[in-house]
Order: structure tokens, then sequence, then C-alpha cells
């Protein structure tokens, strides 16, 4: 079996049970080496059993196979995550739920694969400073194209609805003239890939988050906005002239996106604007731009 071509053991791999492919990795060396990577590409741990063994059996050497990760928020502990620093090729992370994660511990593993990761998923959770600058390097110089930081508190603050203006992801803050915000300067947010942004339920987002937004992640394709009830009309405008790649927008719940011959009016501002989602009488709605013809 050891002198069957790479392409026929990848087709094998692929028609074999996990269990099949356990057993094939003890095979010979050739036969562990290509099984390690459909073992642990995306680790099952979707009850307490699964979560156990994996918990038992892992260790930095199979941790670089790791590709997707998706932690229950009822079983991980803190102890548990922070042996994980070992998943330096991790592409997506979930950890949504998960607020009893300390900040600290959460760093650790975004740092280890901050090069490689690029969808995070962070609702509900408590984050830090330090966090965001980590996410902010993910985006501006490697992969991370989505982010969900829905209903997250950032820490510190004085309570819930402290206003969070996202200085620490968003590179180069600057003072501009013509306003009363603080805004990212774009200068060096170029290369910037972060494309979908889902910052829906949080009740820190005001209008100099959504400029800052704005101006900082220029490449964003879709943005969830829904209850952030602190934006103004003026400010989702321009965020969306802005944005010259945006696609898809919700505003559910958002007070001053209730009409819709407001969310009609973003439609005209720009051509590549596809979607919105809103709320009319408290109904969801949606408005999908009309084909040309």
């Amino acid at each position: 079996m050891d002198r069957l071509p790479a392409e026929l053991i990848d087709a094998i791999l692929q028609e074999s049970s996990i269990t099949d492919v356990c057993n094939l990795a003890a095979t010979n060396r050739r036969w562990h080496q290509q099984c390690l990577h459909r073992i642990y590409y995306f680790p099952k741990l979707n009850n307490a059993k699964q979560h156990d063994l994996f918990f038992k059996s892992t260790n930095y050497h199979t941790q670089m196979y790791i590709r997707h990760l998706n932690l229950e928020p009822s079983l991980i502990t803190n102890e548990q995550l922070e042996r994980l620093t070992g998943c330096t090729g991790l592409i997506s992370l979930q950890l949504s739920h998960c607020a009893h994660i300390s900040s600290d511990v959460l760093d650790k593993v975004l740092r280890s694969c901050v090069a490689s990761v690029q969808r995070v998923y962070l609702a509900d959770g408590k984050l830090a400073q330090s966090t965001l600058q980590l996410l902010g390097q993910a985006s501006r110089y490697f992969h991370l194209r989505t982010l969900d930081l829905s209903n997250t508190m950032i820490r510190p603050c004085d309570r819930i609805d402290t206003p969070h203006h996202l200085e620490s992801m968003i590179m180069n803050i600057n003072e501009d003239a013509n306003n009363d915000f603080t805004t990212a300067n774009s200068g060096d947010d170029k290369n910037n890939t972060l494309h979908d942004l889902n910052l829906s339920y949080c009740s820190w987002v005001d209008d100099t988050t959504l400029l800052n937004v704005t101006f900082g992640l220029p490449f964003l394709k879709f943005i969830n906005l829904r209850f952030c009830h602190h934006l103004s009309a003026m400010a989702i405008m321009k965020m969306i002239r802005h944005l010259r790649y945006i696609s898809t927008i919700d505003v559910c719940h958002v007070p001053c996106m209730n009409e819709p011959s407001c969310v009609h009016n973003l439609l005209s501002l720009n051509p590549l604007l596809e979607k919105i989602n809103f709320t009319h009488h408290f109904k969801p709605s949606l408005l999908i731009r009309s084909p040309q013809i």
C-alpha cells in the first residue's frame, strides 16, 4: 500500500469513514502522514464524549493539521482552550456564546493563528483591546475575511452601552478636520481583507464607530447593524457612499431606517448595493435591487 500514488490515496480517504481512516493511519508512515490531515482537519466536538477524547489526545504536533475549530460553549474551558496554541494553520474559529472565556486565553490562540485565520466568530463574548488589535493585524496583514462581533462587550467599559469606536482594530486613527468624528486613515488599509462584519446587537456602536469602519475597512461587502440603536441616517448614508464594494447591509430595528423611503434612498447612493434587510412596522423586510434590463 505504500506504493500507491498520492491521488489514489486521497480518493480512498475521501470515501472512508473516520474510523477507517484511523485504522489506515496505523498501516505505515506514509499512510499515517496522509491520514492525519483527514483526522484533524475539522475535529467533531459536538458532545462531551467527543470533546473529552479530543482534549485527551491533542498535542502540539497534531494541532498543526487542524483547519476548523467549532468549540461547544457549554464544554470548552479556559484551561482547554489554552492548550490549543499549536493550531497555527487554523482557517476558522467558532467561539460564539463563550462569555466565560478570558481574553488572555483567547489572545494566545488568536496570536498563534493570526497569519492563517480567515473566519472568526466571537458572538456574545467579552473582548479586550488586545483582542481587537490581533483581529486588526489578521485583517490588515493576512487573510481574515469574516468577523462576527455581534452582542459583544468590549472591556474596559463603564456600562454595557459605553460607546466603542474600534480604534484598537483599525489602524492609524487621526482626527478629521472636516467633521467631529475620529476616523481611520485608510492609507495603510488598502490591503485590508475583511469583507464580512457582524456588529448586530452591539450597544456600543455609534456614528463614530461606523465612520471608523467605513474608512478603515474599505473592502467590506456585507455588514450587519441589526439593533444598533445609536446610529443616524447620515452615518449610514456616508458609509454606503464610501464603501465601493458593499453588497448587503442589515439595518433591521435601526430606528432611523424604519421607513421604506429611507431604505430605497440607500440603493441610489451606491450601484453595487444589492440587498437591504430592514424593519417596517416591526416586520422584517428585504429590499433587492431590480436587475438592469
